[in-house]
């Protein structure tokens, strides 16, 4: 007996000149939800089998989905053609059966279509080298498999884009590993092939073949397979103008400046594009500058570094290596003048070995800072307007209250004053990654002395002032930090002779707080 939404379907295959006849039993959901597949599953309950050759695992099943829009992109009730609107669907779905001696996936006969990478064979290379490419569904291409219908679907959507862009057609064809990550992308994101994630494949497909085309000369096979599937990934999660935006200059800078290699998703979540390749990872400096780097990555503010201050957060370029610096500074940034849109900061291989994650990384935010800094000032017409400081154009603020950063330390003067809150922000977001449980546990329980020698009173340890202090670290020759804390003098190990203190509590805190992470943290 049938319940409610069951029926049967009769169907004929013709073999030769013979006829076999075969029952199916279908349940449909009550939802008219266009997001939701109508048939809920399609049973096999009689074959003849006028063949007695004939089994039920030799039928092979394929799902078609058939939109009914006036355009790709969302399939909802707003867009339909008038063919599926009486009952709120913008699209129809069939399930045919046919005899096959070999069953077929959808990932053997879409997911692996020709071609290969766009960035080709190559030579020592192969076309999917450094690409993952995920398993389109679990268990057997049957309607009663989820994984199988949401794949059918995705398949039956990416096809209809096919038909009607030449482009997406291309790119899909010659990037066979696209299908399975876009499969793998709809699961993650909600398991249905709704509007949101409809738009977000259509945009994707739509706007990636200017990264596919990307094949720098100065990158390995692999790297160049590496950006474009990161790239495609991204995008998909991430399907905005702006990262359309980065993607093209990201391009324009890789082929304007074809030394550096750039690093796409470190770019993606840095202040600047960055290239790292000048890092020994073979080294222990080299490992722990990339430790720490990686987690400063995982700091949105990081990315968005001068965001607050300016009101935008323009590109420029920053190439990182290891090595000596002059007058055994911890960092050095050196801009490019006749490229002013391009730094080599150079961090001492002795500060890494030697000195806690949670300094380095305040070290790295303080050198890309000077970067910045470099950038606007080398070209006058790169510069942009401070918001908090009437709208007065940047550059000629820097002039007017620092002497165009002349000497050096005007640049600590400019940190110091609009940039410190900002540090603070960064090292508090990357604190639970660069900081052990272990080290988190004693240093909480340190006490400072904040009125010595004058007093043995103790205040408990504070992060939030631990951070503030230690991003203050590196500024203390600047006029404000002389004007405000104290004015140590330095013999030339480094270590002070002498100082006039302005204000003791502070600069007992400044010096208690970066003795205590010295010796307590890694």
């Amino acid at each position: 007996m049938l319940e409610d939404k069951e029926y049967y379907n009769l169907v004929y295959e013709k073999y030769g000149e013979e006829w076999n006849e075969i029952i199916f039993k279908n349940k449909e959901i009550d939802s008219v939800n266009v997001d939701t597949l109508k048939t809920i599953y399609s049973e096999m309950i009689y074959n003849r089998g006028l063949n007695s050759s004939i089994t039920l695992s030799d039928f092979c099943q394929t799902y078609t989905v058939s939109f009914h829009c006036t355009q790709v992109a969302p399939c909802n009730a707003n867009y339909c053609d008038g063919l599926a609107c009486p009952t709120g669907e913008c699209y129809t779905e069939s399930i045919s059966y046919a005899s096959c001696e070999v069953p077929t996936s959808i990932y053997q006969t879409i997911g692996t279509s020709g071609g290969g990478s766009s960035g080709g064979d190559g030579v020592g290379g192969n076309s999917l080298e450094g690409i993952y490419i995920p398993n389109p569904y679990n268990g057997d291409a049957d309607i009663n498999n989820a994984e199988f219908m949401l794949a059918a679907q995705v398949a039956a959507y990416t096809n209809t884009l096919s038909q009607n862009f030449p482009n997406i057609q291309a790119t899909l064809t010659n990037n066979s590993w696209m299908f399975p990550n876009i499969i793998n992308f709809v699961r993650n994101n909600g398991n249905q092939l709704n509007p949101r994630n409809q738009n977000a494949i259509f945009f994707t497909l739509n706007n990636i073949t200017p990264i596919l085309n990307f094949n720098p000369s100065n990158f390995t096979f692999v790297e160049i397979n590496q950006l474009h599937y990161n790239s495609f990934i991204y995008l998909l999660n991430n399907p905005t103008a702006e990262t359309v935006s980065f993607n093209q200059q990201f391009i324009t800078q890789s082929e304007l400046n074809p030394d550096l290699n750039l690093d796409y998703l470190a770019s993606l979540k840095s202040p600047s594009n960055i290239d790292r390749s000048a890092i020994d990872t073979l080294t222990p400096e080299g490992q722990k500058f990339n430790l720490v780097y990686e987690e400063l990555l995982k700091s949105p503010k990081f990315k968005e570094l001068f965001v607050d201050l300016f009101e935008n957060n323009d590109r420029f370029n920053v190439k990182f290596q290891i090595g000596a610096v002059a007058n055994g500074a911890n960092g050095n940034t050196d801009t490019n003048l006749n490229n002013p849109v391009t730094n080599t900061i150079t961090i001492s291989p002795q500060f890494l070995l030697t000195r806690n994650k949670m300094e380095i990384a305040k070290t790295i935010i303080h050198e890309c800072i000077h970067a910045y800094l470099n950038v606007k000032l080398c070209d006058s017409g790169l510069g942009m307007s401070i918001p908090t400081l009437n709208n007065l154009d940047f550059f000629n603020v820097v002039n007017q209250e620092y002497n165009g950063f002349s000497p050096g330390q005007n640049q600590h003067d400019f940190i110091y004053n609009y940039m410190v809150p900002t540090m603070v922000t960064i090292l508090s977001e990357v604190k639970d990654f660069l900081v052990s449980p272990t080290d988190n546990a004693e240093i909480i329980t340190t006490v400072l002395h904040p009125n010595y020698p004058n007093s043995n009173e103790s205040v408990p340890f504070n992060w939030d002032e631990c951070l503030l202090y230690l991003s203050l670290h590196g500024l203390e020759l600047s006029n404000t930090f002389q004007n405000e804390i104290a004015s140590p003098i330095y013999n030339s190990n480094g270590q002070i002779i002498s100082v006039t203190v302005i204000n003791n509590v502070k600069w007992q805190l400044f010096n208690q707080y970066y003795s205590i992470c010295s010796s307590t943290l890694h």
